[in-house]
């Protein structure tokens, strides 16, 4: 049972990579980009320009410069389907408090993603296009790898919080 419990763990999480490969490839494109494309003369200048607020949202938050990268077709390649992955994963850890076991987490593994599928009316923006996924999909991994040690934590003393209910 185990093995195949297993097997069931990574079937799953090869069909979220090559899920999210694909429609990396097959990405519309939305909107312009947020304004990515002008800053040909490089990544200072578009650090500096997000600093000065030359641009309309003057927010200079971490994704930004995540998001100037990934206009890069190899970079996107590669980041999109790790966070993606690693979301998941850390969604996994919050739940089950310990890090995720292929022989016992496919079935909660499963129902993580298809709930994210079911309950997110605009996946495919928030996962794939570039402004969004490194805004939004990089935020919550920075986020849920944040909360690991506290997660664990909770996990390593269940005594004192259950003699104090």
């Amino acid at each position: 049972m185990r093995g195949g419990a297993s097997r069931g763990f990574y079937a799953i999480a090869f069909v979220l990579v090559a899920w999210t490969i694909v429609m990396s490839i097959q990405e519309p494109l939305l909107f312009d980009g947020w304004f990515v494309t002008q800053w040909k003369t490089g990544f200072a200048d578009y650090v500096r320009a997000n600093w000065m607020g030359e641009h309309a949202w003057v927010n200079p938050r971490a994704g930004q410069y995540l998001m100037y990268w990934m206009y890069e077709p190899a970079v996107h390649m590669i980041v999109t389907p790790v966070l993606v992955v690693a979301m998941y994963l850390l969604m996994l850890v919050q739940l089950r408090g310990r890090w995720p076991d292929p022989a016992r987490d496919a079935w909660h593994l499963l129902v993580l993603v298809a709930l994210s599928v079911l309950a997110q009316p605009q996946l495919g923006p928030v996962l794939f296009y570039r402004p969004f996924h490194a805004n939004y999909v990089f935020g919550i991994v920075v986020q849920l790898l944040w909360l690991v040690p506290f997660r664990f934590a909770l996990e390593r003393e269940p005594e004192r919080h259950e003699s104090s209910a």
